[in-house]
């Protein structure tokens, strides 16, 4: 199966629009977490 990232990647910032920089990988994912709860 074939996966282009970088369509995957835009797919999931139309998606998500604002909340999409809360679901980048971190270290802290607590942090991460509280962040996009707070972000509706």
């Amino acid at each position: 199966m074939y996966f282009d990232v970088e369509q995957e990647h835009v797919f999931l910032r139309l998606r998500f629009g604002r909340h999409y920089e809360a679901l980048r990988a971190e270290h802290n994912l607590q942090e991460a977490l509280s962040r996009l709860r707070n972000a509706s």
